[in-house]
């Protein structure tokens, strides 16, 4: 056997597969709530959007050509 390379039980490492998939999930979910219940970043976002309804944000083609994104 290399010693690069290790063996394990196929279905061990899908069950790590799946924890990997599991915890992306937990992740977002957790960030989710974190940004939720901040009355910080609330007020911010809420700021930004009646900026951006009324027109007052730079165009959206204009900046990813400005900046190459």
């Amino acid at each position: 056997m290399s010693k690069t390379t290790i063996q394990i039980p196929k279905h061990i490492f899908e069950d790590i597969i799946e924890a990997g998939r599991k915890f992306s999930v937990a992740e977002d979910e957790l960030e989710d709530f974190l940004l939720a219940t901040n009355q910080d970043f609330l007020k911010k976002m809420r700021r930004l959007r009646v900026a951006h309804n009324s027109g007052r944000l730079g165009n959206w083609q204009k900046l990813k050509a400005k900046y190459g994104l």
